[in-house]
């Protein structure tokens, strides 16, 4: 009681933990570093966003990112490609 923040830090650790996270104001996610190695979100209309990290050691920081085999130029994407489906990936080397 008189501690709760209705689930915004929840929320926060949720998509932090994927490696992404929505802009408020876009429809754009910024890239991070997920949590994980490998994840699998099932979307609407039987598609898939499956999300890797290659490498995700300790110490190892993200150098690129790709989309569907893509190299991502900013870590940014947006929405309508995550909701298209398809393979993210995180590619991490030593930092």
């Amino acid at each position: 009681p008189g501690n709760d923040d209705y689930g915004t830090l929840s929320a926060w650790f949720v998509w932090s933990s994927l490696g992404i996270f929505p802009l408020h104001c876009d429809d754009q996610y910024v890239l991070g570093a997920p949590l994980f190695d490998e994840i699998m979100i099932q979307l609407s209309h039987s598609r898939t966003l499956k999300i890797l990290a290659h490498n995700n050691t300790d110490g190892n920081v993200v150098t690129t990112f790709h989309f569907n085999g893509q190299a991502l130029s900013v870590p940014f994407i947006g929405g309508n490609r995550l909701r298209e489906g398809g393979t993210l990936e995180f590619f991490f080397s030593q930092g």
